[in-house]
């Protein structure tokens, strides 16, 4: 998502992708080798004449730490969840995390064009997960899988 976020506003002239070893936030080699955040990383963005700083955490339990350490000096979070695999562990820990340090936060499914995604289950993982909040979806996916379509204004 921070990939897309830095290519969309213009700071980056590429999509990066973790998977293919071009990621901006995930530069060092372990990470390149690995596939996978291991630590976080900072990037910088203007957006409708205003300046943004977001910090990529790991989402990879091992590193997790990353995220909590992080949520100390942030004022808003996404956590990003996977259309394909739902709520994990991971998730439910960040948004701890979360509610620890009172900062708010949205929840973002990623990865609607793999195998097995499933938005309307992630939305009911959602709210099985997070029975005190509100899940609210703002924006709905079209199609799903080999169906899924990108659409923008």
């Amino acid at each position: 998502m921070a990939e897309a976020i830095l290519f969309d506003t213009g700071e980056n002239t590429r999509l990066g992708r973790v998977d293919d070893g071009s990621s901006l936030m995930d530069f060092e080699p372990e990470e390149i080798n690995r596939k996978i955040s291991i630590s976080a990383s900072l990037g910088h963005f203007e957006w409708e004449k205003h300046q943004f700083h977001m910090i990529d955490t790991p989402g990879y339990a091992n590193f997790i730490a990353e995220a909590k350490a992080s949520m100390r000096v942030v004022d808003g979070v996404i956590i990003v969840v996977g259309g394909n695999s739902g709520v994990k562990v991971q998730t439910e820990t960040v948004w701890g995390y979360a509610n620890e340090f009172q900062v708010p936060r949205i929840l973002y499914v990623s990865k609607m064009d793999m195998e097995r995604a499933d938005f309307l289950k992630v939305v009911e993982e959602v709210k099985k997960a997070f029975p005190s909040q509100p899940a609210v979806p703002v924006e709905l996916p079209i199609g799903g899988e080999g169906n899924f379509k990108e659409w923008s204004i």
